[in-house]
């Protein structure tokens, strides 16, 4: 059995919480533990005041520091420990990872038969720069299951594919908000001046929690000036008054919608500053988007996508980038406008094979980056085809809202008689809509509907083939 042993930290939450998310303030914890997830099957917190605990033990805050303690009780301390872990290892045979200072270990490793410390000989200050290379490291190594090897995806790049994908797509202005063509989705921002592997870097991911509410959204970041609204707004805000050095900071920063805060307002200091952002959004933001219908899901990808760019040891700003100017560390060292979902899971290969076909992007992203302006444009339709229904030489075209209601009510009908999934195939529902030449929207279509635990039954190298069989659980 492989163990990692990660040491608690000075930064703490302030409720009673499992350990995992006790210590999750800080970032070193954060991504020890990330990393621990990886490489063992079972994890354990070095704590100064429990000893040992497992990552999911319920405990309430506390303030004591493993260095506070003399050596006499740091070896008592360790003595407790290894008893503690020998009901639950076995010490001769287990290999056992350790992440911590040494305060943590240097009394516990007499009774280690197999050990590593990975962070041993790396300064303090350098740890978190080591532990994500670490753990970029075995995303590249790990093994792609055989039925998604046509994704060609190394951990190591979905950064880069990630780019090539969404680069490759239909760009939208904040004045096209309006022709976003569906309710429920993801949007990924891109910033002018700011770019990755000569393609444009994105800056910041998003979704919605509500049903529906992908365009408002949108204009809630970007037309709508009220940056309670919006923390994208409200983080552009403070970088902009950082940059000016602004007096007028822990204003802005504050909930000005609650009544014990509108007072400190300056009405005309707060209108000049909204109108600002909205004119920085203007001259220097444009996004993409693509389509995924369940609530769970859309925010799964989107914490995936955010992590899967932040873990990349090339995703760097650009040395005039505005977020370097902002009082938040996260904004400054992820170079995202986000402080959530940096520290997520990464994407899988399977979130990654979904994201490319809900996308329009039937093929790896490796090979969209290389698409022609004339490929692109084809790749792009797929997301703006219209929802209404023509006739074209005889044949039916429908659109992805057709496609999707159609699908929807063979769930409900499956519902209602008792059945517990449905299963499809995309060229069933080819035939039924009576669709030629359709395949990339069905099939993007059967992918965007997919919720946690559905299951890809059948598929091919491109994704976006009539045998693509879906067993959807109706839950």
């Amino acid at each position: 059995m492989r163990v990692a042993l990660i040491s608690c930290s000075a930064k703490k939450q302030a409720v009673p919480c499992i350990a995992s998310e006790m210590y999750s303030r800080s970032t070193m914890f954060t991504l020890s533990y990330e990393y621990a997830k990886l490489i063992s099957d079972r994890i354990y917190v070095l704590s100064a005041k429990h000893e040992l605990l497992k990552d999911d033990s319920v405990i309430e805050p506390y303030n004591l520091n493993l260095a506070d303690l003399k050596p006499a009780e740091r070896r008592h301390w360790a003595q407790n420990v290894i008893l503690q872990l020998q009901e639950k290892c076995d010490l001769e045979i287990d290999e056992f990872t350790i992440l911590a200072g040494k305060n943590y270990y240097q009394y516990l490793l007499r009774s280690l038969s197999n050990y590593s410390i990975p962070l041993e000989h790396v300064s303090l200050f350098n740890r978190p720069a080591a532990l994500k290379q670490l753990i970029q490291n075995v995303n590249t190594n790990l093994k792609v299951p055989a039925q998604y090897k046509n994704i060609e995806n190394s951990r190591g790049d979905v950064c880069d594919h990630l780019h090539a994908l969404f680069n490759s797509m239909r760009r939208y202005t904040i004045q096209e908000i309006h022709s976003v063509p569906f309710d429920n989705g993801i949007y990924i921002v891109f910033e002018k001046g700011e770019t990755y592997l000569n393609a444009h870097r994105i800056v910041r991911v998003g979704t919605h929690t509500s049903s529906n509410r992908l365009r408002q959204r949108l204009k809630d970041h970007f037309i709508r000036e009220n940056k309670d609204g919006s923390i994208f707004r409200k983080n552009v805000g403070k970088a902009i008054l950082t940059q000016q050095g602004s007096e007028y900071l822990d204003t802005w920063t504050l909930d000005t919608s609650k009544s014990e805060n509108r007072k400190r307002v300056d009405p005309e200091i707060q209108a000049t500053l909204e109108r600002e952002v909205s004119r920085y959004f203007e001259q220097n933001m444009s996004f993409v988007v693509f389509p995924v219908e369940d609530q769970q899901q859309r925010l799964r990808i989107e914490e995936g996508i955010i992590s899967s760019l932040n873990l990349a040891p090339d995703f760097k700003p650009n040395k005039n980038w505005l977020g370097s100017a902002s009082p938040e560390e996260e904004i400054r060292d992820s170079g995202l406008w986000l402080k959530r979902g940096l520290m997520a899971s990464p994407l899988t290969d399977r979130e990654l094979l979904f994201i490319q076909t809900a996308s329009g992007s039937g093929q790896p992203a490796s090979q969209a980056a290389g698409k022609t302006k004339s490929a692109q444009s084809r790749s792009s339709s797929v997301i703006s085809i219209s929802n209404n229904t023509t006739l074209r030489e005889g044949v039916r075209v429908s659109g992805t809202a057709e496609i999707r209601e159609y699908i929807q009510k063979k769930f409900s009908s499956a519902r209602a008689r008792g059945e517990e999934f449905c299963t499809l195939v995309s060229g069933d529902i080819a035939d039924a809509l009576r669709i030629k030449n359709r395949m990339p929207s069905i099939c993007g279509v059967m992918y965007s509907l997919m919720k946690s635990g559905d299951e890809i039954l059948s598929t091919t190298p491109s994704g976006q083939s009539s045998t693509i069989k879906i067993k959807y659980y109706l839950k």
